[in-house]
């Protein structure tokens, strides 16, 4: 008996099938017709099927299914030839019973393989109004009836451009089900499945790149008010749920909106995550701990013109941030903010509000409070306490500043900025926005190009545009200074500084600054300024011109008082330099700068420019008594000479001297356009050495001339395009007694006009070397040589000469005028 069930159970179903089957072949030609003549009645556009149209009862089982492959629908733009749809197969299914009856009852619609293109133009029309209105479409048969409440989407991918709103939208629909009873005059529609967002660009920014996001959202929708309620609805962001609540309206020309969107125990870094991707760089490696908490409202008209009331609510509780540039976690974050787009409901009238905040770092706690107002033109309210290790955020800043073994503490001491963000930059803003507060440096220390600065220690108060140091010690290996006083109009810098925007002087910072040291080392300073010109070799006419057609510096104003122990070079070392520098809008000016140096005292009057090419030129006038020539010269390199160096000369200096020299970035020395006019006195001094005197060996012994020492020299000499001008000059020495004048170049060669004044005990060795040779009688009653000397001082061409010709020289450069430097200093630094 069993058998026999199973038997005949096998017979039906397979008559069944064959029923089915040959039902399908009998109708398939008839339902392709009823389908096609339908749907060209509901689209307003050309509707294409490239392909064939197929009708199946296994396919889609337990439904039937006919089956359009290669469908296009045109886009309803005028003039366009675009498609909105294109799909490789779009099939719509019925119950299979239908097959046998006389009318089919279309429930499913299934949109496979497909491209969507939605448009909407400059103007703001849309591409997607393709659907005839019932009048148009004409009533349904009552063999084929088209009542879809099911739509699904497979491997669909949307497209989404508005001209007018600058957005561009990408999504990869995996598998969308829409379901609802779509025909009824109000219906409740359910949407779910998972999409995949490519990008999303509104007005140039990404939102949501290659994001995730899953829907599962109830509507009740009423078509005929265009108007959709969200019931039990929510939308998962990359790991992120949101529920929304509310309703939503179309209309012709805006739309109408009550939402609530609600997110709770939101991790951190997943909802970094839905930041644009410009942001995903610099937070992308970003950790968190803790939850938080969202709720945000939208009330209100959006359209041309028209933004909704949006306020938003936030809070995070017991947070932890961790980051591989942070070497300590951020621990115990705890905050509550909101967001109010204001009345205007716009940028320019919206508040972002911080005014709970508080975190901590390396042990340390921090807090902050934070207010936004008009993020159009921002006018920000940001006040910071609290102590922050700044070994916890020593990789950050490394990265960022090249700062290495950071160590120290900064202590923020009711630290204010409350004013315009952008007048913030703005020197002569009359509305500058309001600082104040302390910051303490404890003992930072830091490495950077691999040079240390050992301590940076004291208390900066600011007060507007200006900072007072109070004071700040700064130690480095072999360095120290002590720096207080007063730095105004230094804020816009910084603030253009902290922007990442080039940083402009518009306006020179002004300086009231006293700076002290026990000991500064001058290369080692030089190290840390680190010029960087823009060509290793510069333009010294270029550069000059520059300055001297330029009205105003850039850089600073004010004063500085200066009181430095020591101040040394490889070469030299000052002892107890004070004084006063005064800069202008002009000029940087020594107003007094004394100094110990090789034994005496000099004293410091003069000018310096620091031009664009970073080229330093100086105007000096010097006034030493007391100096050591010998070591004076060395430590001044000899002035970059060779002809007269520290190994030349001995004696006690006294000497007023006006001098200008230019700089490289380098603070090397331009030697052809050095100039240096000196009046002077040697006292107690020998010639050592001294080559153009040992070219006189023909009329003294060689090892006599070795040391010449006289009892005082004076006279002025002037140098100039690395030449040195000797005016007739008069020497009363243990050897002989000489007049000479003539030039001296810095590559050694000699001009030389002698008189020689034999002395007694020389005489009778003169007359037994040079029997040729008759002296003349001077007017004292000694006897006089008159000899030209040219060429390398070493070797220099020695001929003798008529009394006339050489006393004509000597009275020539004696008459030339001397330079007053007294009127020199009246005129370039006199009041």
């Amino acid at each position: 008996m069993i058998a026999r069930l199973i038997k005949l159970l096998v017979l039906l179903i397979v008559l069944t099938i064959m029923a089915f089957v040959i039902a399908a072949n009998f109708f398939e030609q008839y339902l392709e017709e009823k389908f096609i003549e339908r749907l060209n009645g509901y689209f307003s556009t050309e509707l294409k099927i490239q392909d064939d149209i197929t009708f199946s009862v296994f396919s889609h089982f337990p439904s039937a299914a006919l089956t359009c492959r290669k469908v296009k629908i045109q886009e309803s733009l005028s003039k366009s030839k675009r498609h909105l749809i294109e799909a490789e197969e779009l099939s719509f299914l019925f119950p299979m019973f239908d097959v046998f009856s006389s009318s089919y009852n279309v429930e499913r619609m299934l949109l496979k393989d497909a491209t969507i293109n939605l448009r909407v133009d400059k103007a703001g029309n849309v591409n997607y109004d393709v659907v005839q209105q019932q009048d148009q479409a004409g009533e349904g048969s009552d063999e084929l009836n088209v009542d879809i409440n099911e739509a699904i989407f497979d491997n669909v991918l949307l497209k989404y451009i508005d001209q007018s709103t600058n957005t561009e939208i990408e999504s990869k629909i995996e598998n969308v089900v829409f379901s609802g009873d779509f025909g009824s005059e109000q219906y409740d529609m359910h949407t779910k499945g998972k999409l995949n967002v490519t990008h999303c660009y509104i007005e140039d920014i990404n939102y949501l790149p290659k994001k995730n996001i899953s829907l599962d959202m109830k509507l009740g929708v009423f078509p005929l008010k265009s108007k959709y309620v969200f019931k039990d609805s929510f939308v998962d962001i990359a790991g992120n749920r949101f529920d929304v609540k509310g309703d939503w309206s179309e209309g012709n020309e805006r739309s109408n909106m009550d939402l609530q969107i609600q997110g709770d125990k939101l991790k951190l870094d997943e909802l970094f995550a839905l930041l644009p991707a410009e942001y995903e760089e610099q937070i992308g490696k970003l950790r968190s701990k803790g939850e938080l908490r969202f709720k945000a409202t939208a009330k209100g008209a959006y359209g041309p013109g028209r933004q909704p009331a949006i306020k938003v609510d936030y809070s995070i509780q017991n947070g932890q941030l961790t980051h591989p540039d942070l070497d300590e976690a951020i621990k115990q974050i705890n905050l509550s903010g909101s967001f109010d787009n204001g009345d205007a409901r716009s940028a320019k009238s919206s508040i972002l509000n911080m005014p709970v905040c508080s975190f901590q770092i390396g042990g340390e706690k921090i807090s902050t409070y934070l207010k936004f107002t008009d993020l159009k033109d921002p006018r920000i309210d940001v006040s910071v306490d609290g102590k922050l290790p700044l070994r916890s955020i020593k990789t950050a800043l490394k990265n960022q500043a090249d700062l290495d073994r950071l160590s120290g503490t900064l202590t923020f001491d009711k630290l204010r900025l409350k004013g315009s963000w952008n007048n913030m930059k703005i020197v002569n803003s009359l509305a500058y926005p309001e600082v104040s507060g302390k910051l303490r440096l404890d003992k930072v220390a830091f490495k950077q190009e691999g040079e240390w600065i050992d301590d940076i220690s004291g208390t900066i108060h600011l007060k507007d545009k200006a900072i007072q140091l109070d004071p700040v010690n700064v130690k480095l290996k072999k360095s120290d200074l002590r720096i207080d006083g007063t730095i105004d109009r230094i804020m816009p810098v910084i603030a253009m500084s902290m922007a990442g925007d080039s940083v402009t002087f518009k306006r020179p910072v002004d300086l009231n600054l006293n700076v002290a040291a026990e000991r500064i080392d001058i290369p080692e300073i030089t190290k840390y300024i680190n010029p960087k010109p823009l060509t290793d070799t510069l333009d010294v006419e270029q550069a000059e011109e520059e300055v001297i057609t330029s009205t105003k510096q850039r850089y600073a104003t004010g004063s500085l008082n200066v009181n430095l122990n020591s101040v040394e070079n490889e070469e030299f070392k000052l002892n107890d330099l004070n004084g006063k520098l005064s800069l202008t809008d002009r000029i940087f000016k020594i107003d007094q700068l004394n100094m110990k140096m090789a034994q005496g005292d000099i004293n410091l009057k003069g000018d310096f420019l620091i031009t664009h090419y970073r080229q330093l030129i100086i105007k000096l006038f010097v006034t030493t008594t007391g100096v050591d020539m010998a070591t004076f010269l060395e430590e001044m390199d000899n002035f970059g000479q060779e002809s007269l160096t520290s190994k030349n000369v001995k004696g006690t200096l006294v000497a007023k001297a006006y001098l200008k020299a230019y700089f490289n970035s380098k603070l090397k020395l331009d030697m052809p356009r050095f100039k240096m006019i000196t009046d002077f006195k040697l006292t107690d001094g020998e010639l050592i050495d001294f080559e153009p005197l040992s070219a006189l060996s023909t009329f003294v012994k060689l090892d006599e001339l070795k040391r010449v020492r006289f009892a005082t020299l004076e006279n002025q000499i002037e140098i100039q395009h690395q030449k040195m001008r000797i005016p007739a000059m008069f020497i009363n020495s243990n050897v002989a007694k000489l007049t000479f004048s003539g030039l001296h170049t810095f590559d050694n060669k000699i001009n030389y006009y002698v008189k020689l004044n034999l002395m007694n005990l020389l005489l009778g060795k003169f007359r037994k070397k040079n029997k040729q040779i008759k002296p003349e009688k001077g007017q004292n009653g000694l006897l006089n040589l008159y000899v030209h000397m040219q060429g390398d001082a070493s070797e220099p061409k020695i001929k003798y000469m008529k009394k006339k010709v050489v006393n004509h020289q000597l009275e020539k450069d004696a008459a030339r005028p001397k330079t007053d430097l007294m009127k020199i200093f009246e005129r370039e630094f006199g009041n």
